[in-house]
């Protein structure tokens, strides 16, 4: 992925379970090398791509920029997938970091449900 190493902090931190499909991790932002601003950061050229079959997956891509002079910081990447009863979100940025979380579309998690009769 491309990045700029001078305008973050910590390249693709680990984020855990979060995973952004907009916005970024402003606190990993070390300001822009380009003008020396430490301004808000834009994201531009968003492209979403669907896929229908056989499982519905979205695909996100945008650039991170200086909002005062345009500089490429990175590019953010963010998928989301329906995989059988479970949905599942991965983000890949340098700026923003590498997270992951997988969810239920049940409104009572299967995996968090006791099955041992003992246990009840």
């Amino acid at each position: 992925i491309k990045m700029c190493e001078d305008c973050i902090k910590e390249d693709t931190p680990d984020r855990g379970t979060t995973t952004l499909e907009s916005g970024s991790y402003f606190l990993n932002f070390n300001g822009c090398k380009e003008c020396g601003k430490f301004s808000m950061i834009k994201n531009i050229n968003k492209i979403v791509k669907e896929i229908e079959e056989p499982n519905y997956q979205e695909t996100i891509t945008f650039l991170h920029t200086c909002s005062e002079c345009g500089h490429e910081i990175c590019e953010h990447h963010h998928t989301f997938e329906v995989k059988g009863d479970f949905q599942e979100f991965e983000m890949n940025c340098s700026l923003c970091g590498e997270g992951s979380a997988t969810h239920s579309i049940d409104p009572v998690d299967p995996r968090l449900v006791n099955t041992d009769p003992e246990m009840s």
